[in-house]
């Protein structure tokens, strides 16, 4: 190899390893860049959530209790009265 071949080669090299280095910061700053935006972007869901949360806290502490109808509950009784008394049951015969 001559000294003309081997400097060309050197310098091919140098280049080579610039191009590497200037990339490098690049794709650094990017992910840098990009690690912050999804920083802010966690912070300003936290904070929406965590508003949401406290809305549906208070509106279910000002919300009145569900009352329950007197006239579904009776039925339930008298259709279990009725179960416990038919003479099936008494047998010891499954009802279907």
């Amino acid at each position: 190899m001559t000294t003309e071949q081997a400097k060309t080669r050197a310098e091919a090299a140098f280049t080579r390893k610039e191009s590497q280095v200037r990339e490098g910061s690049k794709a650094m700053a990017d992910y840098q860049a990009a690690r912050a935006a999804e920083a802010e972007k966690t912070v300003r869901l936290r904070a929406l959530r965590l508003a949401r949360d406290a809305e549906a806290k208070t509106q279910q502490a000002t919300r009145q209790p569900k009352r329950h109808s007197r006239a579904n509950h009776g039925s339930r009784l008298i259709r279990s009265a009725r179960r416990r008394s038919s003479p099936a049951a008494s047998r010891g015969d499954s009802v279907i």
